[in-house]
């Protein structure tokens, strides 16, 4: 059901009254759930179906569709991805619960260095000539966050507290945690 709705609101997020940069956006924070939601799977299944469409309950084509192949899924994803890096807006966030624009790049590295390294230690894949790539572009996405979000290490409380700290706070401390699950 999260794939679903995930891809019904990509085909269905079209309205003309509302500016195609704030489509974008939206679009784009979808895109990033899609890619997470298919990183976990590949990371949990290996190869797993590509569904990018809603499927139709009579479609059974699709609902039993078999596995793709990981080039396909993966790909797919870095392109998911890429699409939210680009056009999510958001660049901060005071609750640390929120996808924003430095979330988006912060997955980006670790679906990247997954697949970089998933491609040169299993050469039984064939895929070893494409792991650098995969590999530079999670250096490219972390060097982005580093260098642009603005977030930093805590070290509230000194450096015996701060790690101490982060894990007790009632509230994420924004300054390091880029995406939290505030709860009570």
């Amino acid at each position: 059901s999260d794939l679903r709705n995930i891809n019904f609101f990509i085909e269905n997020c079209n309205n003309e009254n509302v500016s195609l940069e704030v489509r974008q956006n939206y679009i784009g924070i979808a895109r990033f759930f899609r890619a997470f939601f298919y990183f976990e799977k590949v990371v949990r299944f290996g190869d797993v179906p590509w569904i990018n469409k809603v499927p139709d309950v009579n479609d059974d084509e699709l609902l039993y569709a078999g596995r793709d192949s990981r080039t396909l899924v993966m790909d797919s994803v870095l392109a998911d991805i890429n699409y939210a890096c680009n056009h999510i807006t958001q660049g901060s966030d005071a609750t640390g619960s929120m996808v924003t624009k430095w979330v988006a790049y912060a997955l980006k590295s670790r679906i990247c260095i997954f697949e970089g390294t998933f491609r040169k230690y299993h050469t039984e894949f064939g895929l070893e000539s494409s792991a650098n790539k995969w590999l530079d572009d999670a250096a490219s996405a972390a060097k982005t966050v580093m260098e642009n979000s603005g977030y930093t290490l805590n070290q509230s409380g000194g450096l015996d507290l701060a790690y101490r700290n982060l894990f007790i706070s009632n509230n994420p401390i924004n300054s390091e945690v880029m995406l939290a699950v505030v709860m009570n």
